[in-house]
């Protein structure tokens, strides 16, 4: 798999159709697709400019994308958008600092229905952090934490809580062989 920086604008328009093909099928059918493949689009057009952004998309033989995994190094101050006020609420601002600000952060990570099964998104998170570095928060995408299609992307992941609404809370993942791992 190959990594790409900035330069992965290139595949904007294959990565934006991959996006909606995944993130507006069950269970985010209730998605609009054009709003979907919009909002994407202008996110990787300003996440691709992010200092320590990269992707690995998984391409096919006829190039089109199977599968992907996009992050980036976190920054202070700690983000506010998308779902970081709520992991702030989580782990609260000590935790955050010592764990998440300056850990390579993993934002996106999706993989084709007729792709699945086969390994494909464990090959991509493996690819995207293995020069990380550090600790990978994985956070989840969307809008509000505990919000029941949230909850089907937090049962997929290593996400682990207190509670029947804490799972939306994250746990820093540590990639193999880099500090400690969570409890």
């Amino acid at each position: 798999m190959r990594f790409f920086g900035p330069d992965v604008l290139a595949l904007a328009d294959r990565l934006t159709e991959a996006y909606a093909g995944v993130f507006t099928a069950p269970p985010w059918e209730h998605r609009n697709v054009e709003e979907t493949r919009a909002a994407f689009r202008a996110r990787l057009e300003t996440d691709a400019r992010r200092p320590g952004f990269r992707a690995v998309p998984a391409l096919s033989d006829r190039g089109e994308v199977n599968g992907f995994a996009t992050g980036w190094t976190t920054r202070a101050p700690f983000r506010t958008g998308r779902a970081y006020g709520k992991v702030m609420r989580c782990l609260g601002a000590d935790r955050v600092n010592d764990l998440l600000v300056g850990a390579f952060e993993v934002d996106e990570l999706g993989v084709r229905s007729h792709a699945r099964g086969t390994g494909l998104g464990r090959r991509l998170l493996s690819a995207l952090t293995a020069t990380a570095g550090g600790a990978a928060e994985a956070v989840p995408p969307g809008s509000d934490l505990g919000d029941e299609p949230l909850e089907q992307e937090i049962r997929f992941g290593r996400c682990r809580g207190k509670g029947p609404r804490r799972p939306a809370c994250t746990t820093p993942w540590f990639p193999p062989g880099h500090g400690p791992q969570p409890e």
